[in-house]
């Protein structure tokens, strides 16, 4: 009965530590001057900081392509004139290296930091 007992109160310490850390890891603070980049077709089309509160249309040649908006450290995009739609329905993203695509549309918005290089890099 004791080793049960003691097994016991290793896993539910061991589940405790592994939650600890998990919201730890969500509640870090974002990276110091992340940037949101929306590009088309690869080009450069706007950045900001991702501390802006900021409604970003998207338009290529006079036409709307979609409406990105960027607040309380998160972006995310809230219409986009394509079939399926897969863009808006990804949600928000706040961390360096995530991104949401537009394929159709051909929109791309980034969270980038300050430097380039990562963990696997440099």
């Amino acid at each position: 009965m004791k080793t049960e007992k003691k097994y016991l109160f290793r896993d539910v310490l061991l589940i405790t530590v592994l939650l600890a850390a998990g919201l730890t890891l969500l509640l870090l603070p974002k990276e110091a001057g992340a940037r949101v980049e929306v590009r088309i077709d690869g080009k450069l089309y706007c950045s900001y900081g991702l501390d802006a509160d900021k409604r970003i249309d998207i338009e290529k040649d006079g036409i709307f392509l979609g409406r990105a908006v960027i607040e309380q450290g998160k972006v995310y995009m809230e219409s986009a004139e394509c079939d399926g739609g897969d863009c808006v329905r990804q949600g928000c993203i706040s961390r360096k290296g995530q991104c949401i695509l537009c394929l159709p549309q051909g929109i791309g918005i980034y969270i980038v930091g300050q430097g380039e290089l990562d963990g696997v890099t440099g």
